[in-house]
């Protein structure tokens, strides 16, 4: 069969073939703002195959679950229909296997359960890549070549905040997308956006309504909008220009000579009139600077329009991924680390230089920064304090679509409570602990699941080996509340010491040390033998009794 032939579209109803073709051998990469929106995406598409009797493989990652039976109900029918259906479930691979491992493992299962050939639907994709970007350019070489060997079109779906920066991560590191696409709220209308399909820039926001049967079809009485003009930014003067902050500059003090340097990231305002498809590169700056920083880059996103691209370098490395994810709500189009010199700032500007940002503003930047900036409180909170502290955290962290972690770790015999908690380094808002008689509890705010296990090993003064037998972490917001009630059921029944003094002295300690890196970093964590087992990356979907 031709890579050319056109095996079925996004499955939006009435939307034209030609808007959002999907062919075989070719990836794709869907971002959805919340959730909700990714589950009637991928039924619509599963309808569209079933009525051009196309298999389908849907693999949901462990955030997704809760779809399956939902998608298992669009694969009813006679015999022939459900074999056209399959529905696998994946779990984050285990830390010690390597990028190359986990990658051949992925392959190998997706080619066991029939997987080649069909229409291939990844959801939490993240969960299966390579935070390591040497490991991960490798991932994406072998999944291309694996796509196109077996005429497989790959369809991954991204259904979080960090959606646009995930996808960009892995078109920074040759993912090869031919199609990416953006599903939310535009201008107060539900709209398909198509940042590039096919090689075509699009022009066009399509709005959606969704079907009594749950999926997405076009609005035919004002199917698409015009949203800018690609044309214009193709011929615009200054689409090879770069501008630099002087503070950025001198943090590696080789940047290309025919890069402009500002003094500060304000004359980038003045000069905002003339600005149409520039790339402007930021320093992050210190945390006091954070807030005035997002405004300055929301103020010039607002004047400069999508053209621009506004890059932010984390010098510092004390952004937080919560942090990252406000920048990019408020106009920047990626965040890179220090680690980015002058060759990679390059790499940066080229692969941003034909894009668009695409993403909607919000109203009233300082609520948006109120909203979505973490709680005050951090580090050690008695029982029944840090109960109430983790359920206005945990509020809070839903409403703006923001990811928590709640974790449990059992001492070791030997390790005193009051030497753990003076261990323990909390030095982040939202970031709080507390004990009872046996454990200590870590609530991580705006920690994403696969960071949970490198923020862990950093909050201890020692190897967590060294004070702990395992752990259990929760990071569905329901798991955490029942994990709370629990807690606050056991700890009325317990007469527990005060220990205000060890957490004062790991506050002592904490304030003459260094900041703590974020989960970012590259440093591998210390081992922790956990209580839960940890599964193959795939295994055939469940209703009942799926791993989490």
């Amino acid at each position: 069969m031709s890579t050319t032939e056109a095996r079925l579209t996004l499955g939006i109803r009435r939307l034209p073939m030609a808007v959002g073709a999907i062919h075989p051998g070719q990836l794709y990469a869907l971002a959805c703002e919340t959730p909700d929106l990714a589950c009637p995406l991928i039924s619509g598409l599963i309808d569209d195959a079933r009525e051009q009797l196309q298999r389908v493989t849907v693999v949901l990652g462990a955030r997704s679950r809760a779809w399956q039976s939902a998608l298992e109900r669009r694969g009813a029918g006679t015999a022939s229909e459900r074999e056209r259906l399959i529905i696998l479930g994946h779990q984050p691979p285990p830390l010690r296997d390597g990028a190359r491992n986990n990658t051949i493992r992925l392959i190998d299962e997706l080619d066991f359960f029939g997987a080649a050939g069909s229409v291939l639907i990844l959801t939490d994709p993240e969960d299966l890549l390579s935070s390591d970007d040497a490991g991960l350019r490798r991932q994406l070489r072998w999944l291309r070549d694996w796509a196109a060997e077996t005429l497989t079109a790959v369809v991954m779906v991204f259904n979080d905040l960090e959606a646009h920066s995930r996808i960009e991560r892995l078109r920074q590191a040759g993912a090869g997308f031919v199609g990416v696409a953006n599903l939310g709220e535009y201008s107060g209308d539900l709209a398909l956006r198509l940042e590039l399909w096919h090689g075509m820039p699009s022009a066009h926001d399509y709005l959606l309504r969704e079907t009594p049967d749950h999926a997405f079809e076009l609005r035919p009485e004002l199917p698409a909008r015009h949203f800018t003009e690609p044309a214009q930014l193709e011929g615009a003067k200054d689409r090879d220009q770069v501008y630099i902050t002087r503070e950025t500059a001198l943090q590696d003090p080789r940047p290309p000579s025919d890069w402009t340097v500002v003094d500060e990231p304000e004359d980038l305002l003045k000069r905002a009139d003339a600005l149409v498809a520039c790339t402007c590169f930021l320093e992050a700056g210190p945390p006091e600077r954070f807030r005035s920083l997002a405004l300055l880059v929301c103020a010039l996103r607002r004047q400069v329009g999508s053209g621009v691209k506004i890059v932010i370098r984390d010098h510092t490395q004390r952004l937080r991924t919560v942090q990252k994810l406000i920048l990019q709500r408020m106009g920047a189009n990626v965040v890179v680390s220090a680690t980015y010199g002058p060759t990679q700032l390059v790499t940066v500007f080229e692969a941003l230089r034909d894009q668009l940002f695409l993403k909607p503003l919000p109203d009233d930047p300082e609520a948006a920064l109120d909203a979505l900036e973490p709680p005050a409180s951090l580090g050690f909170l008695s029982l029944d304090a840090f109960g109430k502290q983790c359920q206005q955290s945990l509020n809070k962290a839903e409403a703006s679509g923001i990811e928590c972690a709640m974790v449990r770790l059992f001492l070791l015999p030997d390790v005193r409570m009051d030497e753990a908690i003076s261990l323990c380094r909390t030095r982040r808002g939202g970031d709080v602990f507390t004990v009872d008689n046996r454990s200590l509890y870590v609530f991580l705010y705006g920690c994403w699941e696969h960071d949970v296990a490198m923020t862990l090993a950093r909050l201890f003064a020692r190897p967590i080996a060294e004070l702990f037998v395992g752990h259990v972490q929760h990071t569905d917001p329901s798991a955490i509340r029942r994990a709370l009630a629990e807690l606050e059921a056991r700890g009325a029944h317990l007469n527990l010491p005060d220990f205000t003094s060890a957490s004062s002295v790991a506050m002592a300690l904490d304030l003459s040390e260094a900041d703590e890196p974020t989960a970012g970093d590259s440093a591998a964590p210390q081992p922790v033998r956990k209580i839960t087992a940890v599964s193959m990356p795939l295994l055939p979907a469940q209703s009942e009794g799926m791993p989490a």
